[in-house]
């Protein structure tokens, strides 16, 4: 990918959230997601009920967050088609509605999951910190 092809991306709707996600989907070796409020009963805990991941229960800081989450859930899993299909499903990331009042974020069945992703070297190159409305992508 070219440099800074990322630099004024704008991703405000799921639709162009997961057409991003298919652009990179060459690069993901392992997807990470962190659940704030828990993982029990969440429907992308459904959705990907047929992988295997590993969970990680108290999660240290990461990516936008300074400070641990004793309380959070980490799930991490080796890249699978049927992930970004799950996400999907769910109404993508988030939709950021811009109103001249005021920006918002309106989260979709994701809910507050921030994703992680990294690439073969272990390399952490997307996140988001959802409840934010924010994407970070990073060049090649």
């Amino acid at each position: 990918m070219a440099e800074a092809e990322f630099d004024d991306l704008i991703l405000h709707t799921p639709k162009e959230q997961l057409a991003l996600l298919q652009r990179l989907r060459p690069r993901m070796s392992t997807l990470e997601f962190v659940f704030h409020d828990g993982h029990a009963g969440h429907p992308l805990v459904e959705q990907l009920s047929g992988l295997a991941p590993e969970r990680v229960q108290g999660v240290g800081a990461r990516p936008g967050y300074q400070r641990a989450e004793p309380r959070a859930v980490l799930h991490r899993y080796g890249y699978d088609r049927s992930i970004i299909a799950a996400l999907r499903d769910l109404g993508g990331l988030f939709s950021w509605v811009i109103h001249p009042r005021g920006d918002r974020v309106e989260l979709t069945g994701l809910d507050t999951v921030d994703v992680a992703i990294y690439d073969a070297r272990g390399r952490l190159f997307f996140y988001t910190v959802t409840h934010e409305g924010l994407i970070f992508v990073r060049d090649a």
